[in-house]
């Protein structure tokens, strides 16, 4: 985990890598390919929040029409590139 501060009592940390260029859940996406991280909290015992929408955009391979994309890391990597 990088999460860089002491792990929070009574939450659940979720770390979330994102494209800004496929950040497109609550609008236009940047038009810049521009790597983030997001470090998601919540309360323990609660419902995690939908993040595997942010982690699946639509996708647009030849020959196949409109699917949805997953984000995966080369060579064995849990995050970056």
């Amino acid at each position: 985990m990088r999460y860089a501060g002491q792990r929070p009592v009574g939450r659940r940390v979720h770390e979330v890598f994102l494209n800004a260029a496929y950040a497109n859940m609550l609008g236009p996406s940047a038009n810049q390919w521009r790597d983030r991280w997001f470090c998601m909290l919540h309360l323990k015992g609660s419902r995690c929040p939908g993040i595997d929408g942010w982690l699946a955009p639509m996708a647009q391979p030849e020959n196949c029409g409109d699917v949805r994309g997953r984000q995966a890391w080369k060579n064995g990597r849990d995050a970056g590139k």
